[in-house]
């Protein structure tokens, strides 16, 4: 039993060390690729180098039937990458493809571990809330870079929106995005989920990608939707409205009671009356 315990927090406890040392290195990824000139992409990051350890612990993690299924797809993304490095003779698109397969391999062991934690027995609100936290760390990577003005440009051309020092800023729209969903979606928010709300929102505009617009727009809509059915349902007027609609319905069954009460009553006795005068007019 103490083992089990111990098994389900340390799952929870790596998975809460993955996903706040994520920003962490890919900041220091983008600065490698736009300050020390490494290629984008490359097997030897410091984001690849994170992953692919976390790939190796993650496949003693998940039982067997899973690791089967990964394992089958990284051979096959491998059998593919290598018949087209066959054909090419160039090693770049070899290695690219290579990167791209252990990053599918990577989601698929990911979502594979998420669910054996959630079926451990921690709580979903309990994930969301390390998420959430992961995001608010890219957004800050993302405001302090563009406020010291040190922040790379989203698209190549330069004209609009700014990444801070991250290297993908369509990966990091979707990411953000779903975060800040999430963030308004919360139905209790205390002051500090507000700033939370604010900050993520920020870095969706500064960010500027088609993406990080589009989920912008999604989640302002998401906002006036749950404040007007909030409005709805906890206006006071119709709450006191409400509670006077049950008084109300409340008196007219008693006094339906009542009513019916003395029908019978008065029924009854006109019953016992006019079988008194029957047995009399007997006598």
């Amino acid at each position: 039993m103490n083992y089990s315990i111990k098994r389900e927090d340390s799952n929870f406890l790596l998975l809460k060390l993955f996903l706040i040392l994520s920003p962490i290195c890919d900041l220091l990824t983008g600065i490698c690729i736009f300050k020390l000139d490494m290629p984008e992409g490359f097997i030897g990051s410091p984001s690849q180098i994170y992953r692919l350890i976390f790939l190796f612990v993650l496949f003693f993690r998940i039982n067997k039937r899973q690791v089967r299924i990964c394992i089958i797809l990284l051979l096959w993304m491998l059998f593919v990458e290598s018949t087209c490095f066959f054909y090419i003779n160039n090693p770049l698109p070899f290695i690219s493809g290579l990167n791209y397969a252990t990053k599918i391999v990577f989601l698929l062991l990911l979502y594979f571990f998420v669910k054996i934690v959630i079926e451990s027995g921690t709580p979903i609100l309990k994930i969301l809330h390390v998420f959430l936290f992961a995001a608010f760390l890219y957004a800050l990577g993302i405001i302090i870079p563009a406020i010291l003005g040190i922040g790379v440009s989203s698209y190549t051309e330069g004209t609009f929106g700014q990444k801070g020092l991250y290297a993908s800023g369509n990966a990091l729209g979707i990411f953000m995005g779903i975060a800040s969903v999430l963030c308004v979606l919360k139905k209790k928010k205390t002051f500090i989920d507000i700033c939370k709300s604010l900050i993520l929102l920020l870095s969706l505009l500064l960010l500027a990608t088609k993406t990080a617009l589009l989920f912008f727009i999604v989640t302002v809509l998401f906002f006036i939707s749950t404040r007007k059915i909030y409005n709805k349902i906890y206006n006071p007027q119709i709450q006191i409205s409400a509670e006077s609609e049950t008084k109300r319905s409340i008196f007219r069954e008693k006094d339906k009671t009542k009513r019916s009460k003395k029908e019978s009553a008065q029924h009854s006795k006109s019953r016992n009356k006019s079988f008194v005068m029957t047995s009399v007019s007997a006598l």
